[in-house]
């Protein structure tokens, strides 16, 4: 069984759809804390995604 702290640090990432690199937490997304969305930048292509 994972830690908890493994699974936090995954859920910081996810694969981009468009290139198929990993997809960061986007610290920098105004609307992240009022809805509840966790927001997802590309480094490489600059895809962005969200997920509630």
């Amino acid at each position: 069984m994972k830690s908890t702290c493994e699974n936090k640090e995954k859920s910081l990432e996810t694969i981009c759809p468009i290139c198929g690199e990993i997809m960061k937490k986007d610290l920098y997304a105004y609307d992240s804390i009022e809805n509840g969305k966790i927001n997802y930048k590309c480094e490489n292509c600059g895809h962005k995604s969200s997920k509630i």
